[in-house]
């Protein structure tokens, strides 16, 4: 059926993102939200369909391992920014690659220098890593 296809890719889209985070090794954060960015550009039709829960078996249990994987490969540099897990920290830095990967993916953003672009966008994750909750800039 139409949505066991789309669910297979999106698993696969899943493990491919989860491999290219985890492809730079030591690298912190900022690596990792530009390689999420990276993934997104090299794979759109992947990086659409995996955010598309209705069109989705989302019981699935290959596609939720695969989302683990991807989680957890973007929580390693969290935990390297943030000396330790942080979930709340997580979602944000989550939130703004995926927010970057779409607005380039949508033409709403120049996709030139694209990757050059997210390395500024990922690199405010580092510069708010040391503010928490409350704390003022």
């Amino acid at each position: 059926d139409k949505s066991g296809l789309l669910t297979a890719l999106a698993a696969e889209g899943f493990d491919r993102l989860a491999e290219a985070m985890a492809s730079v090794g030591d690298g912190g954060l900022i690596s990792r939200g530009v390689a999420y960015v990276e993934f997104a550009l090299a794979c759109p039709s992947h990086f659409t369909v995996m955010f598309q829960p209705r069109l989705l078996h989302d019981d699935d249990a290959e596609l939720a391992t695969a989302r683990q994987r991807a989680w957890a490969a973007l929580s390693v540099g969290v935990a390297q920014t943030r000396s330790g897990p942080d979930s709340d920290f997580g979602v944000a830095a989550w939130s703004l690659v995926h927010g970057y990967a779409t607005l380039v993916l949508s033409g709403a953003v120049e996709p030139e220098d694209a990757l050059k672009q997210a390395r500024i966008v990922a690199g405010h994750l580092g510069e708010g890593a040391g503010k928490g909750p409350g704390k003022s800039d």
